[in-house]
């Protein structure tokens, strides 16, 4: 049974490749949003999200810490490190787990844990940048485009974005929030 399913999605994803495969020889668009994520985004952010010519950067934050007038910040957040540029090899992953509109359990009115964003990705398509705020601590994430947040959303399970994280970043300080 498990080789039979196993050799189905062989095929089906080959068969994926072949037919769905962009004309310009990019295939890592291949993964879009539906309707409700980009209800939820807004079209002109889900564009640079979803773009196959975007780049992306990562950073670790420093939610309790007050900013200086000298520090970097993003959405008021003070940047702790910047961790680098992510390889576009991550990008399917973190546009299917940003495309999945089960994801986004709405809006909080009154967090049980405020936000504090932990870490952060900075999508940059030409000359206009995307930043998601990860709070892992409050299972939330939000959207700041030119200095502004933009949306604020309950993710339904933070766990995967978390593993994301771990996994490109290596940063130990996500272990803690992979024991809860």
């Amino acid at each position: 049974m498990t080789l039979t399913a196993l050799i189905a999605f062989a095929s089906c994803t080959q068969a994926a490749s072949i037919q769905d495969k962009p004309k310009d020889g990019n295939a890592n668009n291949l993964i879009t949003p539906d309707e409700k994520v980009k209800e939820i985004m807004g079209d002109s952010i889900a564009e640079i999200i979803f773009s196959p010519k975007a780049t992306v950067v990562a950073y670790k934050m420093s939610p309790s810490e007050s900013p200086s007038d000298n520090d970097r910040t993003i959405g008021g957040v003070k940047v702790a490190k910047e961790i680098g540029k992510v390889s576009k090899t991550y990008f399917p992953i973190m546009q299917f787990l940003l495309s999945d509109s089960t994801f986004y359990t709405g809006e909080i009115l009154v967090p049980a844990v405020p936000f504090k964003a932990t870490m952060a990705l900075e999508f940059k398509l030409k000359k206009e940048s995307v930043y998601i705020l990860y709070s892992f601590g409050s299972r939330e994430i939000a959207a700041v485009k030119n200095g502004k947040e933009v949306w604020h959303r309950h993710i339904s399970d933070i766990r995967k974005y978390i593993l994301f994280f771990h996994n490109v970043t290596r940063d130990k300080d996500l272990e803690f929030y992979l024991k809860k």
